[in-house]
């Protein structure tokens, strides 16, 4: 790796207002641990450490004035100060690899994400955050409230990276389900937004108001999110099981995959109430909240709930196609192939339906696909 350079430049407040707001409204699981104000000030005042701001600036340096041209550079630079960190065990380690693996998304940059990964899977190996909430955690003892929901939202940013992965690539998971001791994020829109003390700029005004009056908008979005990834990982670790002739009979498996298809059903009934409706046009929303905060109260808040419910009907349709084998040394009931086909098209036709959404609502510019099912 060639030399670090010392310093960088740094954007305008305003231009870090800008990347900050685009971020969370492109990269939902990326900025799970974002509060602002606190996030802008922090890379302006640059208070947080160099890596970390560097490793944000090129995942967003494009947003601001569509210059792409150092974001190699900060993602280099950012590499090699997370390489010579004496602070070892600082979580900013692991979003600043979040924040390049996103870099790497577009830029397509393998020898970068593959380090990023490398480097953040053996953080969390060496740290054992992923059990985080275990009572007798020496480690958290010196953590306020306030570090430990941080922390616990660095975790769950890195735990969708990977179940995301896990899922497309129909693997088994990297961390087994039954050691992760992490508490879901809570209060989302006043983790958010709701730790102001003085408006910093305009676009923090509309903030105060919307506080006051509960903005009808957000809901806690990102447990729900984090909970539909987990029972995905289940999903996937049965199939991946489910014929194998040494692991259950064939009673046995039939016996699972219902118990599994009422927990999926009962989870996509629980998604309705939880999440926003998809039911109304957002393209007046971007015109009228075009520039202010307001728009990532309604934004973030509806291209989750599309996530989320694509996730449902994703594992819902592993689930049924796991129903459409040929091997002569199974016996499927022919009604229950014929179930399954048809719920298959019936899935993949909702899925159509919620993509046809997201284009008619969503300009092109806010719309992300990464390596996932959905």
């Amino acid at each position: 790796m060639s030399e670090i350079q010392n310093e960088l430049p740094i954007p305008s407040r305003e231009g870090i207002e800008k990347m900050a707001f685009i971020l969370a409204q492109i990269h939902l699981s990326l900025m799970i641990p974002v509060q602002f104000p606190d996030f802008i000030d922090k890379i302006y005042n640059k208070v947080y450490p160099k890596y970390f701001i560097y490793a944000v600036l090129s995942a967003g340096i494009k947003h601001i004035n569509n210059d792409r041209s150092m974001e190699a550079t900060y993602a280099k630079n950012a590499l090699g100060l997370i390489r010579n960190e004496k602070d070892s065990s600082n979580p900013l380690i692991l979003w600043a690899c979040m924040f390049l693996i996103s870099y790497t998304a577009d830029a397509h940059d393998g020898k970068t994400n593959s380090f990023s990964q490398v480097l953040a899977n053996a953080f969390v190996r060496r740290t054992r955050i992923y059990q985080l909430d275990i009572k007798k955690k020496v480690n958290r003892t010196n953590l306020s409230e306030k570090d430990l929901e941080f922390t616990r939202r660095i975790w769950w940013s890195y735990y969708n990276t990977i179940a995301a992965d896990t899922i497309f690539n129909c693997r088994f998971h990297a961390i087994d389900q039954r050691d992760i001791m992490v508490k879901l994020p809570k209060n989302d829109f006043l983790w958010r937004y709701g730790g102001l003390v003085t408006p910093k700029s305009d676009y923090f005004l509309d903030i105060y108001k919307s506080i006051q009056e509960g903005d009808k908008h957000y809901k806690d979005i990102y447990g729900v999110n984090i909970q539909t990834y987990v029972l995905f990982i289940k999903i996937i670790s049965f199939l991946n099981k489910r014929w194998r002739k040494n692991t259950f009979d064939e009673d046995t498996s039939n016996r699972y995959f219902k118990k599994y298809l009422n927990i999926v059903n009962q989870h996509g009934q629980e998604l309705v109430g939880k999440l926003p409706n998809l039911d109304s046009s957002l393209l007046e929303t971007f015109e009228r909240f075009k520039g202010s905060i307001k728009l990532n109260f309604v934004l973030e808040s509806s291209i989750q709930s599309y996530k989320t419910h694509q996730l449902y009907r994703g594992m819902a349709l592993y689930l049924y196609q796991s129903n459409l084998v040929r091997d002569s040394d199974m016996q499927i009931h022919p009604e229950n192939v014929k179930t399954a086909k048809l719920k298959c098209l019936s899935l993949a036709s909702n899925k159509i339906e919620l993509f046809f959404w997201l284009y008619k609502n969503i300009p092109v510019d806010h719309i992300k696909f990464s390596v996932t099912p959905i």
